[in-house]
């Protein structure tokens, strides 16, 4: 058709994005971006022999709108030979709370995309994010904390997604539809600043493009100068400190002192474990305490666990190690812990199967009269430790008659292995707190006398429990 479609074929073939007698399932609104890239594969389809599909899904979120989009997309569609999937899906019935709308959608998009792929024998999935989605992305990571991996952006090709227009900037996309009398649709809720993304696009980026014309390509230059900066490191670290990781069966283990306590090898080489095996990306913060808890005098306790992997320190084949394996809620480890950060929150304890909510107060005056029930402790040092964690040997609590072992309360209450394992206790600069009993043990809460709250205390934290995650 013109300049761009040249760029748009030549990128294809240059990267190998796809090939001749491919099966392409493209992912398609009535956008801009989608009737972009849907003319310019059509305009391959003679010459490299293609099969294309089309699928489209209904959020049923703007009423006539969506269904508008959904008409005009049929109504284009008859003048081509290609199979069409509509789909729709009540966001608004079956809303997902723990997820951002973003997050769910795209969850259940590609959910169905992935489901009409295997049924009818498509070799690849096509969708049509840009190359301003691509620098939103990157710079909403950067906002959020973000690392090398995270700065790479949006790849154009994924196992068996690909992503045709990410070099194609909005000003390239409109011109191009409009030198070709191409019509599309524009998405109202795309206007609404409410969502992160579109506060980005609509308000962010003109205000910088108004300093820094030049923003936009600095942006992917820094995605590619990321990209070939952790291949170079992965290829470093793997021929450095190779012999240091090894897998036996479906668990993987990083031999620590064959790292030399090297944090940010040990870090890389995590990662890396984490994303390729595990779909996990950890947070700085988070890895800020698994390695306070790599380095601490302790063995054999649970770093960190998401419902989904469990990494652990412990010994292996006579090494200590950090292990990496699939979580697996029936096995609880001897020693497991978490902090209780400063201000106000939750804690889910997956190995009690509990959730701790927490409260922050400097005295009893500030306390409101519907947090009476809660249990609290008082009189905390200044920049006291505050944690949960499981019984440790030698751990007491002091009790009205002295300190009393928390070995024997489990023995009193005829505590199976497995169930010892799973108490609680609130401890503060190592020294327990409280005593929590589980659910339905018919053993009751004990405070250390040492921090009972009084009308004088100051410095209190309160806490509830919720049984259940």
């Amino acid at each position: 058709m013109n300049e761009i479609s040249d760029r748009f074929k030549a990128n294809i073939l240059d990267k190998n994005l796809f090939t001749e007698n491919s099966s392409l399932l493209l992912s398609m609104s009535a956008g801009k971006d989608s009737m972009f890239m849907f003319c310019n594969i059509m305009s391959l389809v003679k010459e490299m022999r293609l099969r294309i599909g089309v699928f489209h899904l209904n959020h049923l979120l703007r009423g006539e709108e969506s269904d508008g989009d959904e008409e005009f997309l049929k109504s284009f569609l008859m003048d081509y030979q290609v199979e069409t999937y509509f789909r729709e899906y009540d966001f608004n019935a079956c809303a997902d709370h723990r997820k951002s709308f973003e997050e769910h959608a795209r969850t259940v998009r590609y959910s169905m995309l992935d489901s009409i792929k295997s049924e009818f024998n498509y070799d690849l999935i096509l969708t049509a994010h840009n190359k301003n989605d691509n620098a939103e992305t990157v710079f909403m990571r950067i906002l959020k904390g973000t690392g090398l991996r995270g700065l790479e952006g949006i790849p154009e090709s994924e196992g068996s997604l690909v992503r045709p227009v990410l070099p194609f900037d909005v000003e390239e996309i409109y011109s191009f539809l409009r030198n070709n009398s191409l019509k599309w649709r524009e998405d109202s809720s795309n206007l609404s600043d409410k969502y992160e993304r579109n506060f980005i696009r609509n308000s962010v980026f003109p205000l910088i493009g108004s300093r820094f014309s030049g923003f936009l390509d600095n942006i992917t230059g820094l995605m590619e100068h990321s990209r070939e900066n952790r291949l170079l490191m992965e290829r470093f670290i793997d021929e450095r400190f190779g012999h240091c990781v090894y897998s036996e069966g479906d668990s993987h283990f990083v031999d620590i002192e064959c790292l030399n306590d090297d944090i940010p090898v040990t870090k890389f080489i995590i990662s890396k474990i984490l994303r390729n095996n595990y779909d996990t990306v950890l947070s700085h913060s988070v890895f800020r305490e698994i390695f306070r808890k790599i380095y601490s005098k302790r063995s054999n306790i649970l770093l960190y666990s998401n419902g989904t992997v469990s990494i652990n320190k412990g010994y292996h084949k006579g090494k200590a190690v950090i292990s990496l394996s699939m979580y697996n809620s029936d096995e609880i480890p001897d020693e497991w812990e978490y902090a209780i950060p400063e201000g106000d929150g939750e804690i889910c304890i997956k190995e009690s199967d509990m959730v701790i909510y927490f409260r922050r107060f400097s005295c009893v005056a500030e306390i409101p009269a519907e947090y009476k029930d809660f249990i609290g402790i008082g009189d905390l040092p200044s920049a006291s430790k505050v944690m949960v964690r499981s019984r440790r040997p030698g751990d007491r609590i002091i009790i009205k008659n002295g300190r009393k072992k928390i070995k024997d309360l489990m023995i009193e209450k005829k505590l199976d292995s497995v169930a010892k394992k799973k108490v609680p206790l609130i401890t503060v600069n190592n020294e327990v707190a409280v005593y929590l009993p589980l659910p339905d043990s018919g053993d009751n809460f004990r405070i250390s006398k040492k921090y009972l709250i009084d009308s004088d205390s100051k410095n209190i934290i309160l806490f509830t429990l919720k049984q259940g995650m």
